[in-house]
């Protein structure tokens, strides 16, 4: 028989096609819906997302509103309270005392606290709550008007710090009387002015969050006048596991130029330049971290000085790898073979107190740790510590500064 190419000829029914179309429908419904389900769950937790973000925009968005409202108000004390007084009347006639021409319809509200008994006004206009502040200086026999940290900044040269408080978000903060209280190292005009350029670009161009800490490292929690700070003494700043060090008259290197500001939710000092080198290390890992510092790191391990580099308070005379390159007649390999000369020379660098280079006077002697002398000579622009020269000064530690040197003492 011959062979055929014919396929075979399969016959469905009609209830059969039924069935299969019913099973395939039935199919895509189900994967359909599941697909919805997925696609709802999403839609829903997204939801749950926007309107929790909603809320906290609201609560933020009421917040800067109330802290706008409170920027508008001036506080007066020692303004003798009278039986059935009008504090709007008693405040125009201590702006016509002050030479201010304010009006009635100046001042939005009005009132008197509880003890201290101050008078508080919102003054919606900016310029002539300035002036009004301004003019209140020139009497001495004025009402104390009192003004809070952000608003004090203007009047004591720091304008430019304010401006930074501006971008950081802190002016609300710091212009809240019921905030705080506060400490601010608040640098001056002229130290803003003479920022390096690397600086003054994390603040123009956007480097927000460094902005933010550099700004926070000038904050401290709490009043401290300048008697009540310690020598030696570490403050702990707005910038998390950062710390301030106050060092006879100056602050983690910088000179206090105006201390006691007084303000209504705490104090300023004025110093004379911005504090942007954080301490983020102890000097043992500060020199070990750098590559320019190699020689004096290997001499530091071979003796296991590191706790000795991690006690508090000293300040550390470190060498450069060029230092130790140029001086005649030095045998590295003959120290590293000595652990007890290792020691003698490490100490040697070591001064058990911290000292800035804004501390150093001319002629000063400083004696180590391990009992050599320091002389210190200071001319304008030029400090050398036994006749080397400082190349890099004033770098904060957790635990002092270091000063590199370009030889060896």
């Amino acid at each position: 028989m011959a062979a055929t190419n014919q396929q075979p000829i399969v016959i469905i029914s009609d209830s059969a096609i039924a069935k299969i179309a019913i099973a395939v429908k039935q199919i895509l419904t189900d994967d359909f819906k599941a697909l919805i389900e997925e696609k709802q769950k999403t839609i829903l937790f997204e939801l749950a997302e926007i309107k929790q973000k909603q809320t906290e925009l609201e609560f933020s968005y009421g917040e800067d509103l109330e802290q706008h409202s409170r920027k508008q108000c001036v506080r007066l004390s020692g303004v003798p309270y009278t039986l059935g007084e009008n504090t709007d009347t008693k405040i125009i006639e201590i702006t016509n005392k002050l030479g201010v021409d304010m009006q009635p319809n100046d001042i939005t509200i009005s009132h008197r606290t509880a003890k201290p008994r101050q008078i508080i006004a919102r003054i919606p206009n900016q310029r002539l709550k300035k002036k009004l502040l301004q003019a209140s200086k020139q009497l001495k026999d004025r009402p104390d008007l009192q003004e809070d940290i952000y608003d004090l900044l203007s009047s004591i040269g720091c304008s430019s710090f304010g401006n930074l408080l501006q971008g950081t978000g802190y002016m609300y903060r710091l212009g809240d009387d019921h905030s705080g209280p506060y400490t601010v190292f608040a640098p001056s005009d002229a130290a803003i002015n003479n920022l390096p350029p690397e600086i003054v670009k994390i603040f123009n161009f956007g480097n927000w969050e460094l902005a933010f800490d550099i700004v926070s490292y000038h904050i401290t929690k709490d009043i401290s006048l300048l008697a009540s700070l310690q020598n030696n003494g570490l403050y702990d700043t707005m910038l998390d596991n950062s710390q301030l060090r106050f060092n006879v008259h100056t602050i983690s290197g910088a000179n206090i130029t105006s201390p006691d500001n007084t303000a209504t939710n705490g104090v300023v000092h004025v110093i004379d330049r911005m504090l942007y080198r954080f301490p983020e290390v102890y000097t043992t890992q500060y020199v070990h971290e750098h590559q320019n510092l190699s020689k004096i790191s290997l001499l530091i391990d071979k003796g296991g000085l590191h706790d000795q580099l991690k006690a508090q308070n000293i300040t550390m005379f470190v060498p450069n790898d060029e230092a130790f390159n140029a001086a005649p007649n030095f045998n590295m390999t003959n120290l590293l073979m000595n652990d007890t000369a290792i020691a003698n020379f490490v100490s040697s660098l070591i001064v058990n107190s911290v000292y800035f280079t804004a501390d150093l006077v001319n002629g000063q002697d400083l004696f180590t740790s391990q009992g050599s002398r320091i002389r210190i000579n200071v001319i304008p622009g030029n400090i050398t510590v036994n006749n080397s020269g400082i190349s890099e000064p004033d770098l904060i530690t957790k635990n002092g500064v270091v000063h590199i040197i370009n030889k060896l003492l």
